[in-house]
Order: C-alpha cells, then structure tokens, then sequence
C-alpha cells in the first residue's frame, strides 16, 4: 500500500526518522555465536515496512537470540515461504494487502492447511478501521494485534519477547511430548530386537533422532571382563568399524571417543561434553554398554536435558536385553539337542518362500518310529540320547547350508533345494548304527519330503510342514520305515480330502450320520451275544460314502471326538432299548481312535453317558486298534485302566494288522481279542492260509481273552475257526450292519425260530 493510506511504521514518541534509534531503556545485547535465530516473518505489501521494521530490531536479541527476518509481500507469497522454511516463531501480518482481508484469509490457511499452531501471529494494519472483531482473533488464532502507528521500537521489542516466549513454550512442550513418546517407542523397539548389535543400532539412531542431530560417526561398545572394548553396533560414517577393537578403529575424530568411552568405562558414568555425548549402560553383568553420539553441542539444551531420561530407560532395558535374548533363544532353540525349533524352522522358511523362487525350495521331515514305545522301554534319558545323536548325524552329513531343526518329540525338519535334501543317502547314513550306552542300536526312521513347487501356490511355511506331516503318516499307513513324496497327485488328493472333510462336518450337523448295527455270534452257541456299532453316512439322495473314506479324514482332523462322542451316547441308548424290549445278555461294541484316547474327554464323556443312561457299564465294550500304542504305553495303559475302573469291556480291534508289542498286551487289561478280516479271508487261501489265525486264536486264549473274528463269510472259514477254538465271529455270514429298527427285527425273527 502507499504511504498516503497511512501504512508506514510509525513509532509512537517518535516525530522523524531518528525515532528509528533504539529507545532509552531498550536492552542492548551483543550477538550470540551459537549460531541459532529466532526466525521472523514479515508479511506486508509496503517493501518501506519491511526496511523499518528490520532496521528498528536490527542487533536486538530475544532470550539469547538474535533474530532471523523473512519478508513477504502478500497473503499468498507468504504461504509459500511458509510451506518451505521451517521453524518460523512469529509472523507480523499486515491485515489488508491485496484484498482486504488478505491477512485473514492467509491466517485461515496457516492454521488450518499448514497446521502452523505453534506460530505466533502478530495482526498489524495501519488503518484502524480494519481492526478485527473479538471473535475472529479467537476464530483465527490471532496471538496479538497492533496498528502500526501505537508500535515504538520497545513496544514491538516487547510483543516480539512475549510470542517469541510462547513459542518457544510450546516447542518445549511439543518436544517433551514426543520425546517421551520416542523413549518409550525406543525402549519397546530394543526389546524386540533380534540380536543385541539390533538393539544398540535403535539405542544410537533413536538418540540422535531425539537430539536432532544426523547419527553419523555413532557407535557402541561393549566391555568383557579384562576391560576391553570392541565395536558390536555402529551407524553412519563408522559403520565399518562393526566387530572392531575400540582401540584400532579407524574413524574421524577417534581418539577423541576413544578416550570419551574409557573415561566412562572407568568412572562407571555417561558423560557430557561440547564434542559428544557418551552414555553409559549397565547391563546386569559383568559387561557395559557404552554408546557415543558426537555433535550434540547443535542440540537444543531441552533435547539434552530430556537424553538423561532417555539414558536411563535405555538403561533398565540393557539390563533387561541379556534375559529377552535369552527368552528368545529358549522360543527359537531346542535347548536338548542345540538346533533350532519349530517356531525358528517355520520363520526361515516364510522368510525363503518369500524371497527365492519357489523351484528352490524343499522341506522334509525325519520321524523317528516308535519313538514312544522307546521311551517307555528304556526310559526318557535312552530317548534323549537317541534324539541328540540323530540331530548331530543329521547335522554332520547335511550341507551347512541346510537349515535343520527339530520339530516334535520325535521329528526333525530340513530346509534346502531339493538337491541338497538326498533323502536316499541321507536314509542310508541314519541306517547306520548308532551306539547308545556302548551299545549299537539300529533306528527305524520313516521321512517325507515336500517341493514348495509342487504344493499350492500361495502354500506358506505352516502349509508345507503340515504337508510333509500328512505324507508322511500316509507312508507311515503303509509301513514303518518309509520315505514318501508329496506329488500332484497328492496336491489333488488333499482337496478333496478338505472337500469332504467340509462336507463330512455339515454332514455331522444336519444328522447325515448314523449307526449301524452288526450282530456278534458265540461259535459254540450260535447265540447272539452283542453288536458292534458301526458309523455310516447316507447323502440326501440315499447313497452311502464309504467309512473308508471318512472315517480316516474325521480322525486326522479331530473331528473325530465330536462324533466319537455322539457314537458313544447313540450306541449306548441303542443298548437300553434292546435291554427294555427284552435281550438283557447283549453289550454293545464302540470303537474308539487314538485321537480320542489322547485326552482326558473321552473318560469324562462316558461317565456323564453311563450316569444319565443307568445302564450297566458292562454292557459296554469300547474298541481300541493296535495304533493306539502311538500313545506311549503308559498314556493308553492308563486311560483303558481308567475304562476297566468303571467296568466297561476293551477290545482290541484289528489284532495282527498293527504293530504293538505282546509284551504290551500281556500287560494291558484286555477282554477280547478281534481277528482282522484280512485273516479271515486268508483261512481258505491256498497261499496265505490259517498261519495267522493259528497264532492269534491260541495267543487270546493263553492270555484269558475271548477271540472274536470278523468278516465272516462263508461256513467253511465258520467250522475252520471252531476247530482253532476261536470263541466269536460276525460277517456277512450271520448279518449285515443295520439300523437299530432293523436289527430289532431281525433279533425278533430269529429268536422266534
């Protein structure tokens, strides 16, 4: 604007130019070196104002500082200056410029656009008339305002000291806030840190972050029990000197640290000086942490003062870093054999699938067999031993760069390229025998291996272990021993395995399910003595998907112990109503999966089944197969100990086709002993023959167990088994599963011949 609209600075008291000399009283105070400004920006259309009022401050400080002037000469060149210069404390703003409310319109933006709440603004006009109302100082965050003909040199001096002060005010408190939000942020970030070299690396950058000051030349030292220091984290330009001996780095300025961190070493204190600062860091041992940060004589004096708090709750989590270190260890090692968990194996191979084609990647699992039985013979420290030995064989004839860990009780996992897992010689080598105790000992391992490219597409590394885990209890199905492949084919296989496991879930719920009853012949008597309970489901459209292929999926899922549940309390009221309409000799067979016998639910489930029936336990008998002894011998002596307590009959299902051992059997409270169908059928095969049933008939007998077979099809395989003394039999040849209406009936019929 032109001086004819009266907006040149005039100072109040003073007539002439020369009242642009500093009034009496006006602090006169030498300029500072420290090279810091209060900066200040001026805004107005008149360049004569800008002179004046710069010539009027020029030489004066503000709490120390001397002033810094930006110039503006609109509303919108002054956002510009703003959006680009940092750190602005006081603004003098002209009210109108090239509107009339130029000025305020500028605030708006500065306040709300730009976020500029610590600024303080100063309204200035030369007319009063434009003076704002009450509510639009407050709307706009108007910090003071003057017209320019009240402003002498002291008076503005004054308004300047006083918004100056409340900046910085603010700014203190801004950087209280934040800075305590950085220690905390930092002290979280340290304890999560994988390595300590990690964690001092945070402690340097977060404390230059805090002091404002770039991290270069920052570096950390950790002190062993003669005292020395070596270079375990460093950032900047001495990032190199990592894994040094202090005393050999060769870095700007290091003798100077060199001899910062002995002093401190030696005086057991952080230190403070125009050159650096050096924090000193117990860590609840023997050893010291000493890190060094140069420059922080540029730091403000709050960012110092707040380094004291951040030094100390630095310090309380070295202390506590060596303890989460080795927490973490405890997560990502086996502590038995030295090699690494699963946690640990499942990580590296994410971190694998995620950074290398998937071509190159192969996981397989060794599983050692019988590894219970094992324990329960000769003991868990004999386990241990076999364990460590086949993690160190392993180890020792595996590339180094396979990553192996141990992943169960009795498996280990590898990780490489497929050609670096040669299960082939790798199996021969664990053939081997392995001496225990000054004795040789031959372990049995089955394994699997699983080509990431080869499973599914988006297959993380929990995906390809459970993989490898499927393939090889698949091949484990099949026989001990084994090595099996995860293939296409299997890929194929295990959708619609999930498929029908989907579909066998929805099945359970709406009551697609249901039991079939087989009838049990005494071969003396030809009597009916009971029934097994057989699991059948029947699709809406009345076919029947086979119980070989869902009953495997139920029990490798856990579904099994819903429906295993739902079995037992279904079967055992089956029995009451055959025991009410009047056949009180009959028990009714259940059979139960290991999944089932591995917990606790199961017993707890029959009690509340023969508390709210009534019903006589021994009409129950609950039938357990040979692969049940994975459970460790103690385990399933104690839950079928628990089953004779209450007086509930145990069978064992499929004798002959498992792999216990006699010794078990003998010491297992055993009613019945039932013959596979498989044995049965081989009583009139020319090759086969009755070997296997000449064995087990009189086994079962030795033992004071009743002799049951199955599948029994023909009379021929019937008069074969009474001449062996074989005591039971069901099959085809007697009846066929049926349903409770049914058998009912057929119990009627033939009791009324």
């Amino acid at each position: 604007m032109s001086s004819e609209k009266d907006d040149f600075v005039v100072f109040k008291d003073d007539p002439a130019a020369a009242a642009l000399a500093p009034d009496e009283g006006t602090p006169a105070v030498a300029p500072t070196s420290s090279g810091l400004h209060w900066r200040v920006l001026i805004v107005d259309d008149d360049a004569d104002v800008h002179s004046a009022t710069e010539f009027a401050l020029s030489g004066l400080e503000i709490l120390e500082r001397p002033l810094q002037f930006l110039h503006a000469y609109s509303g919108a060149e002054a956002i510009e200056v703003l959006m680009s210069e940092d750190d602005i404390a006081v603004i003098l703003l002209d009210v109108v410029m090239e509107t009339e409310e130029a000025g305020l319109a500028a605030i708006s933006t500065i306040r709300t656009d730009l976020g500029l709440t610590h600024t303080q603004i100063i309204l200035r006009t030369g007319q009063p008339g434009y003076a704002p109302e009450l509510e639009t100082i407050r709307r706009y965050q108007i910090n003071d305002y003057r017209t320019k003909s009240e402003l002498s040199r002291v008076k503005i001096y004054t308004a300047l000291t006083a918004s100056i002060r409340t900046y910085e005010h603010l700014k203190r408190l801004d950087h209280a806030r934040t800075g305590v939000e950085l220690v905390v942020k930092t002290g979280a970030e340290m304890l999560a840190a994988s390595s300590a070299t990690a964690a001092l690396e945070i402690l340097l950058l977060r404390a230059a972050e805090l002091l404002g000051v770039p991290p270069t030349g920052s570096l950390a030292g950790t002190g062993d029990d003669e005292g020395t220091l070596s270079v375990i984290a460093a950032v900047g330009d001495w990032k190199s000197a990592t894994g040094q001996s202090l005393n050999e780095i060769a870095v700007p300025h290091g003798s100077l640290v060199q001899s910062r961190v002995a002093q401190s070493q030696n005086e057991g204190r952080s230190l403070i000086d125009p050159d650096g600062y050096t924090i000193h860091l117990a860590a609840g041992t023997a050893q010291t942490l000493i890190a060094y940060l140069p420059n922080v004589e540029r730091a403000p004096l709050a960012s110092r003062q707040l380094l004291d708090v951040f030094s100390a709750n630095v310090a309380v989590c070295a202390e506590n870093l060596t303890l989460v270190q080795r927490l973490k260890s405890f997560a990502f090692v086996d502590s038995l054999t030295g090699l690494a968990s699963r946690r640990a194996f499942v990580d590296t191979l994410n971190q694998r699938l995620r950074g290398k084609p998937r071509s190159c990647t192969a996981v397989a699992l060794i599983d050692i067999d019988q590894f219970a039985e094992t324990n329960d013979m000769f003991g868990h420290e004999y386990g241990d031993e076999v364990l460590r030995g086949i993690g160190k064989r392993l180890r020792d004839s595996l590339p180094s760069e396979v990553f192996l860990a141990r992943l169960a009780a009795d498996s280990f996992a590898l990780l490489g390229t497929p050609e670096q897992l040669a299960i082939p010689a790798l199996r021969r080598t664990l053939a081997l025998p392995f001496v225990f105790g000054g004795e040789e000992r031959m372990i049995s391992v089955s394994s699997s291996l699983v080509e990431a490219a080869e499973a599914e597409e988006n297959a993380d590394g929990n995906d390809l272990l459970k993989d490898a885990s499927i393939v090889i209890k698949r091949g484990k199905a099949q026989g001990l021993g084994r090595h099996t492949s995860y293939t296409r084919q299997f890929r194929e296989e295990a959708r619609a395995h999930s498929r029908t496991l989907h579909e066998l879930g929805n099945a359970f719920r709406r009551d697609e399910l249901y039991l079939a009853y087989q009838p049990q012949i005494d071969l003396q008597t030809n009597s009916v003595i009971g029934v097994e309970a057989l699991l059948r489901w029947r699709l809406p459209d009345g076919k029947h998907i086979p119980p070989d292929r869902f009953i495997p999926i139920a029990e490798n899922s856990g579904l099994i112990k819903p429906i295993g549940n739902w079995v037992l309390t279904t079967a055992t009221a089956a029995i009451v109503k055959m025991l009410d309409v009047g056949y009180p000799d009959l028990h009714v067979a259940v059979n139960v999966s290991p999944t089932q016998l591995a917990t606790e639910d199961f017993l707890n489930h029959l009690d509340r089944t023969l508390t709210s029936s009534g019903l006589n336990p021994s009409c129950i008998e609950l039938e357990v197969t040979e692969s049940a002894s994975v459970l460790g011998f103690e385990h399933l002596s104690a839950q079928l100990n628990g089953f004779r307590d209450r007086g509930v009959a145990i069978a064992i299902d499929d004798f002959g086709t498992g792999y216990s051992s006699l010794s078990y059997l003998d010491r297992l409270p055993v009613d019945r002993l039932k013959i596979d169908r498989a044995f049965v059928t081989a009583l009139t095969d020319p090759k086969q023959g009755p070997r296997i049933a000449e064995l087990v008939v009189p086994l079962g007998r030795s033992l004071g167990m009743k002799v049951l077979a199955e599948g029994v099809e023909t009379e021929e395989q019937a008069q074969i088994l009474t001449a062996m003394g074989c005591h039971e039999a069901q099959g085809y040849l007697y009846a066929r599963p049926m349903p409770l209406d049914e058998l009912l009936e057929w119990l009627s019929q033939r009791r009324s011949r």
